[in-house]
């Protein structure tokens, strides 16, 4: 009776696409009950995977993303607009961890070469040397070299150190608990022991099972505001430095 009652519950939850969440050995449990059930470690065929990606339910929610999306700078840099073209890709496939992570790079990157174009005063000038240094800069230093060169006012480096503890730092290291913290999830608990089953409220930073879908909710709320962020930054520092083109 105690299996009927656990097999009825987990089918009812697969059936309205709820997200089950568990260890590797309740999902074998689950498994040994007769019930096909994904635990999220599997890895499709890239077949399988191009046929998601490209399904009409994504494409639709593609339009919807970018419908949403800012307008962009007319920046003659290669190097920004590669940038912004991997960004693009990544909104528009839904990728919204790896958009976050590549905005990160493209406020670091227009951050170092405004400031390093400052200091060569022009375009014209190159210092393969002088670059190599502004590559190895950590972010907090190029903060402190940008500001130094009087390219930011005093909310906008306030910004630029909250930008690098909240989003810059947790994503590029991926620490997924600093990510997913305050997140929580009201879910039903199983026992799949007795069938008696309970709501519960978890905090994602205190339960890794539910990280990774908490994250991916994180992302999904958070990608168009960080992108924002990073678009008007761009615009800010091309304003400071395209008159040295």
């Amino acid at each position: 009776m105690t299996n009927d009652s656990v097999k009825e519950q987990i089918s009812k939850a697969i059936e309205t696409r709820a997200t089950i969440h568990g260890n590797r050995r309740a999902f074998q449990q689950i498994r040994e009950l007769g019930i096909e059930v994904q635990d999220g470690s599997e890895i499709v065929s890239y077949e399988e995977f191009v046929d998601k990606i490209f399904s009409d339910e994504r494409k639709a929610k593609a339009l919807e993303r970018v419908r949403k999306l800012p307008e962009l700078p007319d920046i003659p840099l290669p190097s920004v607009t590669g940038i912004y073209r991997e960004i693009l890709q990544a909104i528009i496939l839904g990728t919204n961890g790896a958009a976050i992570t590549l905005s990160s790079i493209l406020v670091e990157y227009m951050l170092k070469f405004a400031t390093y174009k400052i200091e060569m005063d022009g375009f014209q000038r190159y210092d393969g040397a002088k670059w190599d240094g502004f590559e190895r800069t950590t972010f907090a230093q190029a903060i402190d070299r940008a500001d130094k060169n009087g390219l930011l006012l005093e909310d906008r480096k306030q910004s630029l150190i909250e930008f690098k503890n909240k989003t810059r730092n947790p994503y590029l290291h991926y620490n997924i608990k600093k990510i997913t913290e305050g997140v929580s999830i009201d879910t039903t608990r199983l026992d799949l022991r007795t069938g008696e089953s309970e709501v519960v409220t978890l905090l994602a930073d205190s339960h890794p099972i539910i990280q990774p879908g908490a994250k991916k909710f994180v992302d999904e709320r958070n990608v168009l505001e960080v992108f924002n962020y990073a678009n008007d930054f761009v615009k800010e520092m091309w304003s400071k430095i395209a008159h040295l083109e």
